[in-house]
């Protein structure tokens, strides 16, 4: 646990990891509610209760988490009515970021003249 860090900088990093493993237990807790008798939940229903329950997270960061939980080959858009297998959604889903709040999946676009300073700082 010591990493050569002060201890604001430890505390700061543990409070970090308890925030996320406390999201990562609501968002498995939704999962469970919404998961039906054959094991599959419906993927809409979570977008909408994944949107009230993280207000903060952006509709982007709602979709990142679907996207990540379906896996490569699916694709899902609003108001589908596709359905998952619970544990393997979850599964897909814990590979990746999962934080309350935004993800920061959104590019950023710096102004052209920010990206000649960048490119002039670069060069020398």
């Amino acid at each position: 646990r010591d990493f050569s860090q002060n201890q604001f900088a430890e505390e700061f990093r543990s409070q970090c990891v308890k925030e996320r493993e406390v999201h990562i237990e609501e968002v498995a807790d939704l999962v469970e509610s919404l998961t039906e008798k054959d094991q599959l939940m419906a993927v809409e229903v979570f977008r909408q209760k994944m949107q009230k329950m993280d207000a903060r997270k952006s509709e982007i960061d709602v979709k990142a988490y679907i996207d990540r939980g379906l896996g490569p080959k699916n694709k899902f858009s609003k108001g589908m009515d596709t359905r998952e297998h619970s544990e393997a959604f979850m599964a897909k889903l814990l590979k990746g970021v999962c934080k309350r709040g935004p993800l920061c999946t959104e590019t950023v676009v710096l102004p052209p003249s920010l990206l000649n300073k960048e490119a002039a700082a670069v060069k020398a």
